[in-house]
């Protein structure tokens, strides 16, 4: 039986992506869960892993990343 595994937005980001990639690779999150630490905050945003990882190992999104790390820091 295979396990649905998700990844926070915050996760995601700490693989290295941008909020413009994530928007564009991504889109809409797969799941909206209520925080567990902070009920009243927004609900968390949780993508598919295996998105995730599909969308890494294309060569538009390798190209993207590759620009985004060259770009400099502002």
């Amino acid at each position: 039986m295979e396990q649905i595994e998700y990844i926070s937005y915050s996760a995601v980001k700490s693989r290295k992506w941008t909020d413009g990639m994530i928007r564009r690779f991504l889109g809409n999150p797969d799941l909206l869960e209520v925080n567990p630490h902070y009920s009243l905050s927004p609900k968390m945003k949780l993508y598919l892993l295996k998105r995730v990882i599909e969308a890494e190992n294309s060569a538009e999104f390798r190209k993207a990343f590759t620009y985004n790390r060259k770009k400099p820091l502002k």
